[in-house]
């Protein structure tokens, strides 16, 4: 999960280049990215994150772990529907692209 979690978060950073930043925001000069791994899960850097505390979750299993793995989701899961409702202003051909690929888990989620 680990390794997994390090391809999403390196593959996702790659592609968005400049794009890339630690608030949720567009800044000038930003461009909509739809390949790469973007071409196959939506939020591929959310799911990095995931798959680490998920892992380091797993490792432990105490009940702690699972509720902070838990809080985690539901906290990236909240940071992406407020990414996309921005990206949809921003990119109208968000809409569209967003019905392909999954969120996080390809073909899944």
């Amino acid at each position: 999960m680990v390794v997994a979690g390090a391809i999403f978060n390196v593959a996702g950073r790659v592609y968005l280049k400049s794009n890339w930043a630690n608030q949720i925001r567009i800044y000038e000069g930003h461009w909509l990215v739809t390949s790469g791994p973007y071409s196959t899960i939506r939020h591929p850097i959310y799911t990095s994150v995931c798959l680490f505390v998920w892992a380091g979750a797993l490792a432990h299993l105490s009940p702690l772990s699972g509720a902070l793995a838990a809080l985690e989701f539901a906290d990236s899961l909240v940071r992406m529907i407020a990414e996309e409702c921005m990206l949809i202003v921003r990119y109208p051909e968000y809409r569209e692209y967003a019905t392909r690929p999954k969120r996080m888990i390809p073909f899944i989620f």
